[in-house]
């Protein structure tokens, strides 16, 4: 089973800002043992308000028996619990923007937006140039001269608009095409990362979201078994149920002659 890696894309964009309000340190424990008292850990990501934090199960050191709900912030803010869990956090933001090549990406990207402003700059003089020659001459113009000078004009303003959307849009892909460029490097670097330093969860401190979880924390085969076998319980419900029904016709049919007849 691969590594389970969920990645928040950005490329020079504010991020949402980060509900879980970490510091930029570590984080890790391990729950201590107790006779006779077992823990089961689970992984999460819940969206409450448009805001994003993480649930992992965990236990107190004073409960031994059911475990609770906990936000990120609350585990953080409580000396008392401890997580079955090595936890880190990470700046994607600065990661993305700060890598080198993130940097060269930006770099990239500012050059083609200053050729495009440069381009769209010059048609725009152009036009202005254009338009005031027109309302210039326009009184010692004839109709004919008027009317074409009018269409150059219209035709002008129509590809200078034009354009401006071209551009936008080359510009628009461009980062689009480097933010998963970055985001796949952003993945690839932060699991390798975790791999080395045996880190079970990392999360992107801009987002509280987990970009990296452990196979033991990644339930998702087993949670497809269990649907699995709920939906073929409902299926054999459902089966049941009609059989039944069918049942029930057919012994109607069967009993409407016989009452027909006692009745003659």
């Amino acid at each position: 089973m691969k590594n389970r890696v969920i990645v928040a894309t950005g490329l020079c964009i504010m991020l949402l800002s980060n509900p879980c309000k970490a510091e930029d340190k570590n984080i890790s424990a391990s729950t201590a043992k107790k006779e006779n008292t077992q823990t089961t850990q689970s992984l999460a990501t819940t969206n409450t308000d448009g805001k994003t934090s993480a649930n992992i199960t965990v236990v107190k050191r004073s409960e031994t028996q059911k475990p609770q709900q906990l936000s990120t912030t609350d585990m953080l803010g409580d000396a008392n619990i401890v997580v079955d869990a090595k936890i880190a956090f990470v700046d994607s933001f600065a990661i993305m923007g700060e890598c080198q090549e993130g940097q060269k990406a930006r770099k990239d990207i500012e050059a083609k937006r200053d050729l495009a402003t440069q381009e769209i700059q010059n048609d725009s003089k152009a036009f202005e140039k254009a338009k005031a020659d027109y309302l210039a001459k326009s009184t010692m113009m004839s109709d004919s001269a008027r009317e074409k000078e009018e269409k150059k004009l219209i035709k002008m303003e129509r590809d200078l608009k034009n354009l401006v959307a071209e551009k936008e849009e080359e510009l628009k892909l461009d980062m689009q095409i480097a933010t998963e460029m970055l985001a796949h490097g952003l993945e690839a670097g932060v699991a390798k990362l975790a791999q080395n330093e045996k880190f079970d969860v990392i999360f992107d401190k801009m987002t509280g979201r987990a970009i990296y979880v452990a196979d033991n924390f990644n339930l998702t085969e087993k949670a497809i078994k269990e649907v699995d076998k709920n939906y073929q319980i409902k299926l054999a419900q459902n089966s049941k149920a009609e059989a039944a029904s069918t049942k029930v016709a057919d012994n109607k049919a069967v009993a409407a002659p016989k009452s027909a007849k006692v009745a003659a």
